[in-house]
């Protein structure tokens, strides 16, 4: 995978009428999220720091696809976005993340008449998404979580609709060495629902 160049953005220049850049600005204020304009001008980078990420949580759901566990307040904002697909990247940039890509986050009224091409990455613990590696997930879903004593509790009938998801960067070895299967990737459900960055 070609390695990404990008260049700072500042955010006394974005328009914020828009859920997912109001989240930006939130934590942008406590030193955790970054808005990156890609120097080859394909759009805007919206990278989460530790914190930030901690919010969200990865399982597996019952058909198989990778569950992004959230808050409501979270949801809310992720879905007011129409997302083209997910990724998990493996040893990219230093680390792992779990990205999601949109051709256009403008809302229903958008200020712009251009589109803007948006993807938002959220650091992942190192080795969390290699459960995922001989999983065959295809699709992501987001999906509303209650987190009660640091642990993820996925809410019945809360799912959203598939996004397509791809694996990328370097997966060589994730699954492990020698005789011992792969451990399946978990639910997400109470004691088993992973945080994606540690506190």
């Amino acid at each position: 995978m070609r390695r990404m160049s990008w260049e700072r953005m500042d955010p006394e220049l974005m328009s914020f009428d828009n859920p997912l850049l109001r989240w930006h600005a939130a934590h942008h204020a406590r030193g955790q999220s970054r808005a990156l304009a890609r120097a080859d001008g394909q759009g805007l980078d919206l990278v989460a720091g530790p914190l930030a990420s901690a919010a969200f949580s990865v399982g597996l759901d019952d058909d198989g696809a990778v569950l992004l566990g959230m808050e409501k307040a979270n949801l809310r904002v992720l879905s007011s976005v129409r997302w083209n697909d997910a990724a998990l990247l493996r040893r990219v940039r230093g680390g792992d993340w779990v990205v999601l890509r949109t051709d256009d986050a403008r809302t229903d009224e958008p200020l712009s008449e251009e589109p803007l091409p948006m993807r938002l990455w959220l650091p992942a613990q190192s080795g969390l998404i290699d459960m995922f590696a001989e999983a065959g997930a295809v699709a992501m879903r987001l999906a509303e979580v209650d987190l009660r004593h640091g642990k993820a509790l996925l809410r019945d009938g809360a799912r959203q609709p598939p996004i397509p998801l791809l694996l990328k960067g370097r997966w060589d070895g994730a699954a492990g060495g020698g005789d011992s299967p792969p451990s399946p990737a978990p639910p997400l459900a109470a004691d088993q629902a992973m945080s994606i960055a540690a506190l």
